[in-house]
């Protein structure tokens, strides 16, 4: 769960991943009885506050990038409040316009309500850019934006793209525009149409097993035809068809030589004739 909580403290509600990832058959119900008061239940993720503080122990009153990061991502879901009651009015300080200058939040704000209407009115800076939420360490993504990716792919591909993307940035120090489009652009190179290349390996071994099978097909059909025929008469041509090889044959090569032979008149003599009749 520590591992896929957001920075902000937020796990969003995955049972089926969690139960997955940890071979348990962990309810809802059971997670909040082992968890309790640590935990804040909200309906589509929990808030865990002390995780915050584990994280980030000297509190949230920095301009470092990072802070900036968790501090809007608190905002957008209305957790400012809560942050303040469990962790102390000082832990948190917000004072930076986020692009809007009507948006002052501070340590001395003591309105609960007035901070629930302010967060509300988040959702978008002042030109008209979707505030961007932090999965892992480097993937951004706005609340719109996930939910079209969750849409489009569910949950347990979705946090699987959101790793490659977080782990490519990180280890090559990649930079992109939009990390949904991003993932949009990696799901459409995974789902492409195999190459022409791919295409002609897949079109020979089709027929490779098309000609296997219609060998195998014919070679039942030989062998219930012959053995239509009576002992005696499978006796005389067995002993005509080996007449005609040097007696010095034998061995395995002997053995195909002969049943070919007798493939082939059983072609020439039943199956034919069954044809023309």
């Amino acid at each position: 769960m520590i591992d896929t909580c957001t920075n902000a403290g937020r796990w969003k509600k995955n049972f089926k991943l969690l139960n997955f990832c940890c071979n348990t058959t962990i309810t809802q119900k059971d997670f909040e009885n082992i968890f309790k008061s640590r935990i804040v239940s909200y309906p589509e993720f929990y808030f865990i506050p002390k995780f915050l503080k584990f994280q980030y122990p000297q509190g949230l009153n920095s301009e470092k990038p990072a802070i900036i990061g968790v501090k809007k991502e608190i905002i957008e879901y209305g957790l400012v409040s809560v942050v303040k009651e469990a962790l102390g009015n000082d832990y948190l300080t917000i004072r930076e316009s986020l692009g809007n200058d009507s948006l002052i939040v501070t340590d001395k704000d003591t309105d609960t309500d007035k901070d629930t209407d302010t967060d509300k009115d988040t959702d978008k800076d002042k030109s008209g850019s979707t505030l961007k939420q932090q999965y892992l360490d480097f993937v951004m993504l706005s609340a719109e934006e996930h939910k079209k990716l969750k849409k489009l792919i569910g949950d347990v591909r979705l946090d699987e793209y959101i790793e490659k993307v977080n782990n490519y940035i990180g280890s090559k120090g990649a930079k992109y525009k939009s990390h949904y489009h991003t993932i949009l652009s990696w799901l459409d190179r995974d789902n492409k149409k195999p190459s022409i290349k791919e295409k002609k390996i897949a079109e020979i071994r089709k027929k490779e097993d098309d000609e296997r099978a219609r060998h195998f097909q014919e070679r039942e059909l030989l062998d219930r035809e012959w053995e239509k025929l009576t002992q005696q008469k499978r006796d005389e041509v067995m002993a005509k068809i080996k007449s005609e090889f040097p007696e010095n044959l034998t061995g395995t090569g002997n053995s195909f030589l002969i049943l070919g032979k007798r493939n082939t008149w059983i072609r020439d003599n039943i199956l034919k004739q069954t044809e023309r009749g």
